[in-house]
């Protein structure tokens, strides 16, 4: 049986469908891009264009392979799977549960062939999926999903109800496959979770991220690397500052800001202002200097007037960012914003200041990259681009590098080099 992934979204998808392909692999399938038998869709529903994406693929996929049967599964499938079956294009939906549970959900369908809707609607009592340790042939980077499920309620956002609620793996589970991939030759681990900081375990709760942190380096190697792909300012505390010292963390912190206005902030009930993601993001590089300090920004949110965005664009320049993430409002059915807020800003006036952004954060990104132009960088080789004859890493603080084909470098070695280019990543 032949199978082909596709994936939308964010980095728990990624290792979510990552997860997916290890299963169907030891299961005798084969993966075929070209004539599969089954096709597996991983949606995204984090804003309207990542939904609407989504059904495109779909049908693409539909008319592309007719005779392919098809699953549907994450986020994009949860919220809405009744327009997903009526539309019958898939043969299977499954939502943000039961993923791995895919060998004994196709060989139900081979049997009955029948279109079924298995997604499972009590998204907030949803318990921690619990899923194999995922293997990567490719052995550099690996994505380890600690946390999935938000509670935070941002006005604007469905993912609370798509994921359900913050629910943690176990501990242990988290430290037996940190050590695992440690023994496969990772040379770096990525922490990923939908609200991944908000971490807590045991049956006081008062163990949270900056203890597990803790406990992942206790049992790394002192050349490994382990980078934290984001973590919400209010999450921050003297410990999680403490141990940010270690120089197996990298200097590359990902803190969405979503607005630069703190009557926006309030409105989108982000809990923080201007002044504390400010403070939170110096206390930062007061410990780590040099750190990127990365982030997502909403432009358009209803009643974000010219001087309100103007505000917040001040803002944003005052934090200087190394990259910046901006997006377009878009309204979410369902959310506490589209039952309060009119979407009164107009489309053009939405583009128009995502441009402004793209074009500020191009200026951030040069500014942050200059510091390290003709110094020294620690890069993590993860892949040959054989066309070009170059080798392709990053370096600690997430800085693109490319370097020429030497027989003395090979894909998952970090080695010093002078960063003498600075790409433009957008």
């Amino acid at each position: 049986m032949k199978y082909y992934l596709y994936n939308l979204g964010c980095k728990v998808n990624y290792y979510e469908i990552s997860v997916i392909n290890q299963l169907l692999s030891k299961n005798g399938y084969l993966y075929d891009e070209i004539n599969p038998d089954v096709i597996i869709i991983n949606s995204c529903a984090v804003t309207h264009v990542s939904s609407h994406k989504s059904r495109q693929i779909l049908s693409r996929m539909r008319f592309k392979f007719p005779n392919a049967i098809i699953v549907i599964m994450g986020c994009y499938s949860q919220i809405d799977s009744e327009r997903i079956m009526a539309e019958g294009k898939a043969n299977i939906i499954i939502g943000t549960s039961n993923r791995y549970k895919i060998i004994d959900i196709l060989n139900s369908y081979f049997l009955s062939k029948k279109n079924v809707n298995l997604v499972d609607k009590n998204t907030r009592y949803f318990s921690y999926e619990h899923c194999p340790s995922f293997f990567n042939s490719e052995r550099t980077r690996a994505f380890l999903k600690i946390e999935d499920g938000c509670d935070s309620f941002c006005s604007y956002c469905l993912i609370p109800f798509a994921r359900g609620k913050s629910r943690y793996r176990d501990k242990d589970d988290i430290l037996n496959e940190v050590k695992y991939l440690v023994e496969m030759n990772y040379r770096e681990i990525v922490l990923v979770g939908i609200d991944m900081a908000s971490y807590r375990y045991g049956d006081n709760l008062q163990y949270n991220f900056s203890h597990l942190l803790a406990e992942i380096l206790n049992v790394l190697p002192q050349d490994f690397r382990l980078r934290i792909s984001s973590i919400e300012v209010r999450q921050i505390d003297d410990l999680f500052l403490k141990l940010i010292a270690d120089r197996r963390v990298m200097p590359h912190f990902h803190l969405p800001l979503q607005a630069g206005s703190n009557e926006i902030l309030r409105m989108m009930n982000r809990h923080y202002t201007q002044e504390e993601y400010l403070a939170a993001i110096n206390k930062i590089r007061q410990v780590r200097p040099l750190a990127a300090i990365t982030t997502d920004i909403m432009v358009g949110f209803p009643n974000e007037n010219d001087d309100l965005f103007l505000d917040g664009y001040q803002f944003i320049k005052k934090c200087a960012f190394s990259e910046i993430h901006p997006f377009p409002y878009s309204e979410r059915i369902g959310t506490v914003a589209s039952k309060l807020y009119l979407d009164n800003i107009a489309h053009a006036t939405k583009k128009k200041r995502v441009h402004q952004l793209i074009t500020l954060a191009k200026e951030m990104h040069r500014q942050y990259a200059k510091q390290f132009y003709q110094r020294k960088v620690k890069v993590l080789i993860e892949r040959y681009h054989e066309s070009l004859g170059v080798f392709e890493g990053y370096s600690e603080e997430y800085l693109k590098v490319f370097i020429p084909f030497s027989n003395l470098i090979s894909i998952g070695q970090t080695i010093e080099v002078i960063y003498d280019k600075i790409e433009d990543i957008y």
